[in-house]
């Protein structure tokens, strides 16, 4: 059991960690699971050129280190004043991400993970 606790433990720290990361340096290092902007337009996968053509890519040595990726999270790889994707919305090149719900989704996933863990209990 205390094995179990101890993974609590660490996914509760965790939680923190990913939070923290959402608004610390304006999303900098933010590395969550958010495809949606604010006002709920999908995000466009990073390596895309579609609908919206742009040079923030993981092969761009200035955003090489921005966990950047085959994927539609937000992100903040400029230095723009929150998190960030481009959308999948031809009128609409790219907007920012709310942050409430980068943590909300922190919180589901890590609640998921911990139920699972106390069932082992």
């Amino acid at each position: 059991m205390g094995n179990v606790n101890d993974r609590i433990e660490r996914a509760e720290k965790t939680r923190k960690y990913q939070k923290d990361m959402v608004t610390i340096n304006n999303g900098a290092y933010y590395s969550g699971t958010l495809n949606k902007t604010e006002s709920g337009r999908t995000c466009q996968n990073w390596t895309s050129q579609s609908p919206h053509r742009h040079d923030r890519t993981p092969w761009n040595h200035r955003f090489r280190h921005k966990r950047l990726g085959n994927h539609n999270y937000c992100r903040n790889p400029d230095g723009e004043s929150r998190i960030w994707c481009y959308t999948t919305d031809r009128r609409k090149r790219w907007e920012k991400c709310s942050i409430n719900q980068a943590k909300q989704i922190i919180d589901k996933d890590a609640d998921s993970k911990i139920n699972e863990l106390n069932k082992i209990k």
